[in-house]
């Protein structure tokens, strides 16, 4: 599906400031450095990342192995205690960024198509919809008090 950013109607028109941790990461996403992965945020055997992953690297957090995710999964993600996740980032990480939870749920769902297909978080964006890296970039740019709680 080709994404038309010009139909997604922003949730305010309410000018948005993002905090350099953002700017940072919206350049990334446009820059063409990173090679796009799914359903992991580091898939390691294929030096990629999701949208998310992109986010931590940047962050400078480190990605580990899972020790619960099967052998042949190559994804890496963040272990912490008893917490352990390849698809999600660090539990709170997502408020110290400004998003709303780990996955960068929508404060509304963006409707896609007339037919009613709707995306709900920037993991589904990247996973369900493989929206490129610049699309993910250009959805957050269009509708960013979407995305965002805050600044950071």
């Amino acid at each position: 599906m080709t994404l038309d950013i010009s139909k997604i109607e922003p949730i305010s028109n309410e000018p948005f400031e993002f905090g350099p941790i953002q700017t940072k990461w919206l350049e990334a996403l446009e820059s063409g450095e990173y090679k796009q992965a799914q359903s992991f945020l580091y898939d390691y055997e294929r030096d990629s990342y999701c949208c998310l992953g992109v986010l931590c690297k940047l962050a400078d957090l480190e990605f580990k192995p899972n020790p619960h995710t099967h052998k042949m999964q190559s994804g890496y993600g963040f272990v912490h205690g008893t917490h352990a996740t390849n698809g999600y980032m660090p539990q709170g990480f997502h408020e110290v960024v400004g998003l709303r939870d780990q996955t960068g749920v929508f404060k509304r769902m963006i409707q896609l198509s007339a037919e009613g297909r709707f995306v709900a978080s920037l993991a589904h964006c990247n996973d369900e919809w493989n929206f490129s890296f610049p699309e993910i970039a250009a959805i957050i740019r269009r509708d960013p008090h979407n995305v965002f709680t805050k600044a950071a």
